[in-house]
This record gives C-alpha cells, structure tokens and sequence, in this order.
C-alpha cells in the first residue's frame, strides 16, 4: 500500500496529466473532469508498480548482503536462529529505519523469539517479498535444513548469484539509459507539437476541437499515444 507522501505524488501527477491532457486534446473543462478519474486510475497503477519494483531491487540487494553476514555467522558456529538474531541486531544498528530488509528480519526475530518455526518464518518471507531470489533460497535452504545439508555453502551460493544478477541488472540499467532518456523525450514531444500549432496558427486546428469528427480524432490520436508510451515501457523493461 503506498503511504501518503506516495499518494501525494500519484494525486499531482493526475491532477498535472489530466489539465495539460484536457487543454492540449479537447480545450473543455468537462474533459478535465472526465479525464481525471482515469489519470488518476493510471497514476495510481503506475505509480505502486514503480514503488513496488524499486523496493524489489533494494531487498535484493539488502538481501545479498544480509546473506554474506548470515555466512560468516553460520561459519562461527551459530544456529541458523542464532545467525539470523545477529544479522537483524547487525542491520539494526546501521540502518535508517527505511530498509525494506530490516523491517523482515525484524520479523524473522521477533518470530524465533517466539518460538517459531524457522522454516515456517522463512517461507511466510518468500510469500511476503514476491522475490523470485529469496523464494528460491528459502526453498533451498529449508531443504537442506531438513535433509542436513551444509547451510554454509548454500547461502554463500546464494549471496553469489544474487551478487552476479544485481551486477547485470546494473550493467543493463547503464546500458539502455541513453534509450529510456530518448523515450522519455519523445513520449512529450507530441504534445509539444500540438501546443505548438495550436499557439502559432490558432484556427489549424478548429475542427478538431469543435464536433463529433474532430474530438474522435484527438481521442483516437491520445490512445495510440498512450499505447505507444506503454509498448516502448515494455520493450525497455528487461527483467532477469
């Protein structure tokens, strides 16, 4: 669920979308209020889909080094439990309060102080973070818990190839960002051209704006463009 500052930005940014939206396209006030619920929709949508991917991308990060910590413990001779009360202790003293990590290992202890399962407390992680890293090493490691395999080696494995993902993850971010840049320029450049001849020849573009043939000409012309901006995102968007 998005807290209110995130709200707060979903709200301006459909409030900024559907004036600029209503005045370029149709030049009505009633479009503005016809088209507000939807840009809100679309910001709302859009904006939990980003927050929610960023903080996917920052606990696979927290994650891997977590997993190191949780090596070198496991090495010293602690429990699983024990390794995991002493990562969290570890995140704890170092952290903001905003990590997305701490906030499940505090969890995972508060959990062992109860008591609780650690195979049981791991698995309701993997559910919780929708992370396919940590759901693959919590079904590894409550396997290899179970069967007695070394705890050791598989979370240095682990930590291993969430380190090499997040590398190229990074190396492909680098790469495109020239390409998204050019994506981001070229999604309002439409929008520039309308206003442009619009301000610079008034009565060009009259008849768009007056009758059922024009207004159904500009709502054809804003929904390939909204197709266009979502089809150039997916292509962007690579994911391992």
């Amino acid at each position: 669920m998005l807290n209110s500052r995130e709200l707060c930005a979903v709200f301006i940014t459909a409030l900024a979308a559907a004036s600029i939206t209503a005045y370029i396209f149709y030049k009505s006030i009633a479009a503005f209020f016809l088209l507000l619920p939807v840009t809100g929709i679309v910001a709302f949508l859009y904006f939990r889909m980003e927050f929610r991917k960023r903080r996917d991308e920052r606990l696979s990060v927290e994650f891997k080094d977590s997993l190191s910590s949780l090596s070198g413990y496991i090495s010293a001779g602690y429990s699983l439990e024990n390794a995991f009360l002493e990562v969290y202790k570890e995140k704890l003293e170092g952290s903001d309060g905003s990590s997305p990590m701490l906030s499940e290992l505090s969890h995972i202890a508060k959990g062992i102080r109860l008591n609780m399962s650690i195979e049981e407390l791991l698995t309701d992680f993997s559910i919780r973070s929708a992370n396919d890293d940590i759901r693959s090493f919590v079904q590894v490691l409550n396997l290899s818990k179970r069967s007695g395999g070394d705890l050791r080696e598989i979370v240095e494995r682990t930590a291993g190839v969430i380190r090499d993902k997040v590398q190229v993850r990074e190396d492909i971010r680098t790469a495109t960002q020239a390409v998204r840049f050019e994506q981001n320029i070229m999604s309002v450049i439409p929008f520039f051209i309308i206003l442009y001849i619009d301000l610079s020849s008034s009565g060009f573009l009259g008849p768009m704006y007056n009758g059922i043939a024009g207004r159904a000409v500009m709502t054809a012309a804003l929904i390939m463009m909204a197709a266009s901006l979502i089809i150039s995102r997916k292509i962007s968007d690579i994911r391992l």
